[in-house]
């Protein structure tokens, strides 16, 4: 079993996907790692050479983030992340928003990991997030039948 391991590791490493795979699964574990409350304020927005950067909703979240990196770092489990970068803005809410569906909860796993891959080399960050955005509302529109 270590061989595959290693395997795959040496796969995901020639991809050149290894941070990628990494942010997806703090994005997935996020709730667990930093409780409920600060989730709803903060979401993992990128990940790059040990600086995970979080979009933040305001500037009081941001401080008490800061307050609790170093926890958060230590429950991320991952000693290739050595630091948090903060930046402010906009977050995509998710099923605690009100009893209302987010775009994210509307999509399975299969169709969040393709929107991922597709727009993972993007370097520009707003472009990138506008480019998930519309492929998120994208499969949504087509369940629904619009398109």
């Amino acid at each position: 079993m270590k061989e595959l391991r290693h395997i795959l590791d040496g796969i995901v490493s020639d991809l050149g996907i290894t941070q990628e795979l990494k942010l997806i699964k703090i994005r997935s574990d996020w709730k667990n790692i930093t409780g409920e409350l600060i989730s709803m304020h903060a979401e993992p927005w990128s990940l790059k050479d040990g600086i995970l950067t979080l979009k933040v909703d305001s500037p009081h979240w941001m401080q008490e983030i800061r307050l609790h990196e170093n926890l958060i770092i230590e429950k991320i489990n991952d000693p290739a992340i050595k630091e948090i970068k903060l930046k402010l803005g906009r977050i995509n809410r998710h099923d605690y928003v009100k009893g209302k569906k987010s775009r994210k909860s509307s999509l399975n796993r299969d169709e969040m990991r393709f929107i991922d891959m597709v727009t993972s080399e993007i370097k520009d960050e707003g472009l990138r997030h506008s480019i998930r955005r519309a492929m998120e509302r994208s499969f949504i529109q087509n369940k629904k039948g619009k398109v």
